[in-house]
């Protein structure tokens, strides 16, 4: 069965280029986005008129979702105090919940990443098999595309990983200079082997940097991508752009927690692929629209001669499909995954001198109209098939 919809505006392409009225004919079985245009396929029926933005779906390339129902508290410790495992308040809570608490505060976030419009999410998922269970647990409640990143715990020894391993989508450390390079080799090699994603914190605060966490890492660990790099410089970003390693920068989690911005203009310059994620949902609200605003504000303040709309869209669009190497999605062209977000037709962003700059800087979640995970209305309050 296929679907067209005449819309209003749509972000197309690579380029991101901003068109009027398009159909855009969607196969509903498939997920596919099948034409786009004027079509003259001979519609079954007439075209749904939609007075929306359509654009790719946005994709939070970093969370931790447990602890959303944890905001509020600590607010005047340090990051080592607040998050840092295993003794960080964030963890002796985790401790201290009911696991039925900790589903819950799961479904939470994803319910809350579904109103902002994302389609997928990548979770660094504490406390081993257990913790990656109870992420399954929550989706039976949201079906929702949650990439979840296991973590092994004190103990694991090459079968439990494996069992980690079957139950997700691979590994999310906190840091990998916890563990010994035998380990962390035996976790690269498992995880290939399993065609899993390999990530690690890296670089965060100043003190784990000049300990050597990102040389530690790449030497031991080959991750797919690394988050956070708050002090990484052009150095370490050419690289990982050379080594062809992504990097999910979070900078409003950065700030809060006072270990400085990251240096999004220099990793910009390099040529790294950047994407963005929200980090820690009980501290910093999940939302990917104040994030990208965020960033880009940063990036005016460094060097505002590279702070360009289209290069921000992309980062939390097609850079982050590509980070989490989900195939043939990120932006809106046929034979594309159909993974749509819908906007509303705000005068915050039609009545603009530059609508994509508008999108990344005066969007939020009350703009948000419909989300489409492969072709299927999500939300359901706008659009129903």
């Amino acid at each position: 069965m296929e679907k067209t919809l005449n819309i209003k505006y749509v972000v197309v392409g690579k380029d991101y280029e901003i068109k009027e009225n398009i159909n855009l004919t969607l196969d509903i079985e498939k997920g596919l986005i099948a034409n786009i245009g004027f079509s003259h396929r001979g519609f079954t029926e007439k075209p749904l008129n939609i007075n929306a933005i359509a654009i790719p779906s946005p994709i939070n390339a970093h969370i931790h979702s447990a602890d959303f129902i944890f905001s509020g508290s600590g607010l005047k410790l340090s990051i080592e105090e607040l998050v840092k495992p295993p003794h960080g308040l964030k963890h002796r809570l985790l401790r201290e919940t009911a696991s039925k608490d900790i589903a819950k505060s799961i479904t939470y976030t994803l319910k809350y990443l579904k109103s902002t419009g994302v389609s997928a999410a990548a979770d660094f998922r504490e406390g081993g098999i257990k913790g990656v269970k109870l992420a399954l647990k929550a989706l039976r409640k949201v079906p929702f595309r949650h990439i979840i990143l296991g973590r092994p715990v004190k103990g694991y020894g090459e079968k439990k990983v494996k069992d980690l391993l079957r139950l997700c989508h691979g590994i999310g450390l906190s840091s990998t200079l916890s563990f010994k390079p035998s380990f962390l080799n035996m976790l690269n090699k498992l995880a290939k082997e399993e065609n899993k994603l390999l990530a690690a914190h890296v670089a965060e605060t100043r003190k784990s940097f000049e300990k050597g966490d990102f040389e530690y890492t790449l030497k031991h660990y080959k991750p797919d991508f690394i988050v956070h790099g708050t002090h990484l410089g052009s150095k370490e970003f050419s690289v990982l752009a050379e080594k062809k390693i992504p990097i999910v920068l979070c900078p409003r989690a950065n700030t809060f927690f006072g270990v400085g911005a990251p240096k999004i203009a220099e990793a910009l310059k390099s040529n790294v692929i950047i994407s963005l994620g929200t980090d820690n949902a009980g501290w910093i609200l999940p939302n990917i629209w104040r994030e990208v605003e965020y960033a880009f504000n940063i990036v005016r303040m460094q060097d505002r001669s590279v702070a360009e709309p289209k290069l921000f869209l992309k980062m939390i669009t097609y850079n982050a499909a590509k980070t989490l190497k989900l195939e043939n999605e990120g932006f809106i062209d046929e034979g594309m995954k159909a993974n749509i977000t819908f906007l509303k037709t705000s005068p915050n962003i039609v009545h603009s001198k530059n609508m994509l700059a508008s999108i990344i800087l005066r969007t939020d979640r009350r703009d948000v109209l419909e989300l489409l995970i492969y072709s299927k209305p999500q939300i359901g309050k706008y659009l129903k098939w």
